[in-house]
């Protein structure tokens, strides 16, 4: 959903959503190969290495957190889940719901669909079909980062990344938050909205 020109950085969380470039992660996939034992031996594990190599042109949500990756994964999960949200929800300032819906093509029959009739005897063919939509990624760029940084966003961003009380429930208005702004269906709009205020 985001495509970033410019870095988006909250310093305080150690975090950013960034345009990953290829070099970037041919190194990143080179030192997995020369640090990790089993990606330099074994072909199954190229898995991980090929996994580094695919984030090469890609907009990446970055995170550093102390400790191992298995006590960090689901915290880290967390965060970056409501980076993304609140950069989403930034935009609806701006954009309209109906010009947002059309830029991450969401609607109420989004599904790709393909559909065949046959008549009796065959006497009667038809097919129509409907592929997935064309996504525009929000753009992370100058006036992204200026109206993040005027209207407080960067805040929230911290105060989710905390493990207080209120970042609990922060996090809890964010996503029926978010969930209202991608939402098709009004009455769902309307009830996930109420949910956030509460």
């Amino acid at each position: 959903m985001l495509s970033a020109r410019e870095p988006l950085v909250i310093p305080r969380l150690r975090a950013s959503i960034r345009y990953f470039p290829e070099k970037e992660s041919q190194d990143l996939a080179l030192t997995a190969r020369k640090r990790n034992v089993f990606a330099r031996h074994s072909r199954e594990n190229s898995f991980y290495v090929q996994r580094i190599e695919s984030l090469a042109h890609n907009t990446v949500i970055e995170l550093f957190l102390p400790g191992q990756p298995d006590d960090t994964i689901p915290f880290a999960q967390i965060i970056t889940d409501s980076l993304e949200k609140l950069a989403v929800l930034s935009t609806t300032l701006v954009t309209g719901r109906a010009a947002l819906h059309r830029q991450l093509a969401i609607s109420p029959y989004r599904r790709p669909y393909f559909d065949l009739t046959i008549g009796p005897r065959f006497y009667y063919l038809r097919s129509k079909s409907k592929p997935d939509p064309a996504i525009r990624p929000i753009t992370i760029d100058a006036k992204f980062l200026s109206r993040f940084q005027r209207c407080g966003f960067p805040q929230i961003a911290e105060l989710c990344g905390s493990e207080r009380e209120m970042a609990f429930r922060m996090r809890g208005a964010l996503t029926w938050l978010f969930e209202s702004r991608m939402e098709a269906s009004l009455s769902a709009v309307a009830i996930n909205t109420a949910s956030a205020a509460e």
